[in-house]
């Protein structure tokens, strides 16, 4: 890899999972895609976290997948459950689009 020092780098920030409790995030991007199998849909979301209680999270990313039509129903049905819990966050309660 022709040049590459990884002492030039930071190191990543932590990636463990965010404990449970609340936080203030921003949608930063979506995206509607296939699932890995081909046969079903889902909205890949990424979060800005803006805050939390302590503010030890800020500045953290948060990576999540929603089953809108999945093969397994329950996974489909949890899916869309937690996508409309997003919409009705956000106010948007029929998206037309990723925007």
């Amino acid at each position: 890899m022709g040049g590459f020092n990884a002492n030039d780098h930071e190191e990543q920030n932590d990636n463990s999972p965010l404990p449970a409790g609340e936080y203030y995030l921003q949608l930063d991007s979506g995206v509607l895609k296939d699932t890995a199998n081909g046969q079903g849909k889902g909205f890949n979301a990424t979060f800005d976290v803006l805050g939390d209680a302590q503010q030890n999270y800020a500045g953290r990313k948060l990576f999540v997948w929603f089953n809108l039509q999945h093969s397994n129903e329950t996974a489909q049905k949890i899916g869309q459950a937690e996508f409309a819990a997003l919409c009705r966050a956000v106010g948007v309660l029929a998206p037309n689009d990723t925007d």
